[in-house]
């Protein structure tokens, strides 16, 4: 897991595959921020929000 939000709010990592899936839940919705190949060195400012 990426961390937690405050309140209402949680960011999520899935791994699959190759892949990083970041995500964010609000309320009772699913909000996907990045897919990202494991290779990569994530950086902050890939995460569109």
């Amino acid at each position: 897991m990426v961390g937690s939000g405050q309140g209402r709010s949680a960011f999520r990592e899935l791994s699959l595959y190759s892949y990083r899936i970041l995500y964010e839940i609000r309320d009772n919705e699913v909000f996907v921020l990045a897919v990202i190949h494991k290779r990569r060195d994530l950086q902050p400012e890939m995460i569109g929000r």
